[in-house]
């Protein structure tokens, strides 16, 4: 939920109050000091609890979309040991997670080296073993299996408040198709100016190498 979705909801409550002959109201401070307490409490723990989720509906993006954005299309997977979550050193913005990609093929672009760093914007979670915990979000998918795979690494789509449980992703040891880009002008931009991964469509299984392809001029 964003804060204007946040002030509809307030907005909403306030005509029902005007239908109820309570005084109108403009701006926090006479919604404060006019709103029923009860009211005015759950909608600040409505804006609570969606300011630390950042959950939203995500836009879908069509292949062509994907692929003609990308500044770089490679296969490659993650680089054992190279992922990390990191904080935002002045306090201001979300975490982001970096991590490798060892490239096996390059589709669209090159690079100098074949290791490339990446940045994963918040709300796309790269999570080992099933299990992730920190002082923002917990979530455990070892209930599904109680054999879960210490070492799997999968991308869990945590900011989506209409997506389930499944990962969006395979195990990312294993060749992806990654399709990288950086985009200064998005809220959920990284920091670190890396090429990055921003929405669930930018990894992809190698089944989908032929569907991809077809959109590169």
């Amino acid at each position: 939920m964003t804060i204007e979705q946040f002030w509809k909801i307030v907005e909403k409550v306030h005509r029902w109050r005007r239908s109820m002959d309570y005084k109108p109201m403009s701006g926090c401070t006479r919604i404060r000091n006019n709103m029923d307490p009860k009211i005015f409490l759950i909608l600040l723990g409505v804006l609570a609890a969606a300011a630390i989720t950042h959950a939203w509906i995500r836009q879908k993006y069509s292949d062509a979309e994907v692929v003609s954005r990308a500044e770089l299309i490679v296969v490659g997977a993650v680089k054992e040991h190279s992922l990390s979550l990191v904080l935002d050193s002045e306090n201001r913005g979300l975490p982001e997670h970096h991590l490798e990609i060892q490239v096996s093929e390059f589709l669209k672009g090159t690079n100098a080296g074949r290791t490339i760093p990446v940045c994963i914007i918040w709300g796309l979670t790269p999570v080992t073993g099933g299990y992730y915990s920190n002082r923002f979000q917990m979530l455990d998918r070892r209930w599904v299996n109680t054999n879960y795979p210490k070492e799997i690494i999968e991308i869990f789509d945590t900011g989506n408040s209409m997506h389930g449980q499944p990962p969006l992703t395979g195990d990312l040891r294993t060749n992806h198709i990654w399709l990288i880009r950086r985009e200064g002008s998005r809220i959920y931009s990284c920091r670190s100016n890396l090429l990055s991964v921003y929405d669930p469509e930018d990894i992809q299984s190698l089944r989908r190498r032929v569907d991809l392809v077809k959109h590169l001029k």
